[in-house]
């Protein structure tokens, strides 16, 4: 698999990482997502039309 070549590139700032397209922008983990409480995890499902259902 090759991977596309960017024209301009600017300093990660992470040693390891080297040059990123110019265009990535870098942003806080919280502000990728939301946190909602609520629902509470269970050992046993609640009734037998429980689905399982993967989150994060």
């Amino acid at each position: 698999m090759k991977l596309p070549v960017y024209q301009r590139t600017k300093p990660s700032r992470v040693e390891w990482l080297g040059d990123v397209p110019e265009h990535w922008a870098a942003q806080g983990v919280k502000f990728c997502f939301s946190i909602q409480l609520g629902k509470m995890l269970q050992p046993e499902p609640a009734s037998p039309t429980d689905e399982e259902t993967p989150y994060l």
